[in-house]
């Protein structure tokens, strides 16, 4: 009975973290068939672009970060799920690890996407560009 408890833990566990990361990848393909699209319409268009490049580059900053958190925890689940024990002490030590460390790895993120948008926001002060988008 454990064995199937833990087969069915370890393969939803596995199954939602690829479910998430296939919603990233449908998000970055959106992303990228509209910046085909606005390719061929004109500067306006090509200002949208630019947009649309910031946020895809944005967003592998959250996909990198879900990953480095997420990928000792799927291979110690695999793991179990194909030999059917536990996995090596160093991989179960670094799925801790790694888990733990997400408030970490978000808040590089986030201070990165700060760090851009502040100097965004810097740039467009300097250029004369007095609207404030907030």
């Amino acid at each position: 009975m454990a064995v199937l408890v833990n087969n069915i833990m370890a393969g939803s566990m596995v199954a939602s973290f690829f479910t998430i990361l296939g919603c990233y990848a449908a998000v970055w393909f959106t992303i990228r068939r509209q910046t085909k699209l606005q390719t061929s319409a004109g500067s306006e268009a090509a200002r949208k672009v630019a947009k649309y490049h910031r946020i895809a580059r944005i967003m592998m900053i959250f996909v990198v970060a879900y990953v480095a958190q997420w990928w000792p925890l799927i291979v110690s689940a695999v793991w179990g799920l194909f030999t059917g024990t536990v996995a090596h002490v160093v991989v179960l030590w670094a799925a801790v690890f790694f888990c733990n460390m997400g408030g970490v790895f978000n808040c590089v993120a986030y201070t990165v996407i700060r760090r851009r948008y502040q100097r965004v926001q810097d740039q467009s002060t300097t250029a004369g560009d007095v609207t404030l988008n907030h």
